[in-house]
């Protein structure tokens, strides 16, 4: 069977010049001033968001008569505390596992090689490396060293979605009918989710190193 052209491929929607930049990137370029500022900007973003989101919820608490909370931990059955103690405990376990899996991934994280790129180049590229569209036979070396990168630096948040899954839910019960209760159980919905979505997309890279390079598909061994 005859090799199709590769302007029969879905990546050949993305342009050379676009493929040259991740290219480039993976090979630890640095990224232009103009995508670090963007970096930036959704970095002061996130945490204006984060201390604002904290600053109206202990404002709202210390200052709104109808938010006045029971006491916590009221109404619990004594067995409950052997259920909130472990799960407590497993939650910080998990985010030391994070970082300890996780070191050395914070610059290649910041110096992410598809940021900045228009919005469907990325997902056609971020798609092929998932193996969810044929794979651009030009840029196929390309497309496994991101499906590693992007393997490698999911192993922390996978973690860090381990641990803060048993913890919200620990404080969950421990808020149990208070206001607090609630903000802990969209937490740990939303934590599940993304424990769920990270898992999902492990697969997907994992599978297309593996059909791709047999050895790209496995992890080293955490003590490596």
């Amino acid at each position: 069977m005859s090799t199709p052209a590769p302007h029969e491929f879905a990546g050949a929607t993305v342009s050379e010049e676009t493929w040259q930049q991740v290219e480039d990137r993976l090979a630890g370029a640095p990224v232009e001033p103009r995508v670090r500022r963007s970096m930036v900007r959704r970095v002061i973003w996130i945490v204006l968001a984060v201390v604002a989101a904290v600053a109206a919820g202990w404002l709202s608490a210390e200052h709104l008569p109808r938010f006045e909370l029971p006491s916590t931990g009221s109404g619990l059955p004594d067995w409950a505390f052997f259920v909130i103690v472990p799960l407590m405990i497993v939650g910080p376990v998990c985010w030391v596992i994070a970082i300890v899996r996780g070191g050395g991934q914070f610059q290649s994280a910041i110096s992410d090689p598809t940021f900045g790129l228009p919005r469907a180049d990325r997902r056609r590229i971020e798609r092929m490396a998932r193996g969810q569209r044929p794979a651009d036979p030009q840029h196929r070396t390309a497309l496994v060293t991101l499906a590693g990168r992007r393997l490698s630096q999911s192993t922390s948040t996978s973690w860090l979605a381990l641990g803060w899954t048993p913890f919200a839910f620990a404080q969950l019960l421990l808020n149990w009918m208070t206001w607090f209760g609630l903000l802990y159980a969209l937490l740990t919905v939303f934590f599940f989710a993304m424990l769920l979505w990270t898992v999902r997309k492990r697969r997907q890279w994992r599978a297309f190193l593996q059909e791709t390079e047999p050895r790209a598909g496995a992890e080293p061994a955490p003590g490596s």
